[in-house]
């Protein structure tokens, strides 16, 4: 195995042994989360960032398909 392969897997080992603890401190974030105060504040980042930027008059769904038709081709 060679050196980069190696650190890989350490990586991939600390990861997995980290993963329990970080589900621990999300799911009590998750918790902890006041849903209305965040729902507020995002009101009125929403409504801030729409004063400088106009809502689009399309979703970006057609452009988002040609992307991904060029990706394809």
């Amino acid at each position: 195995m060679n050196d980069v392969q190696n650190l890989v897997r350490q990586r991939v080992l600390q990861w997995q042994k980290a993963a329990p603890e970080l589900d621990k401190i999300r799911d009590e974030e998750i918790r902890n989360a006041n849903t209305q105060k965040a729902m507020r504040f995002f009101q009125g980042s929403v409504l801030e960032e729409l004063k400088r930027t106009p809502a689009s008059l399309t979703s970006g769904l057609a452009e988002q398909q040609r992307y991904f038709r060029k990706l394809r081709s």
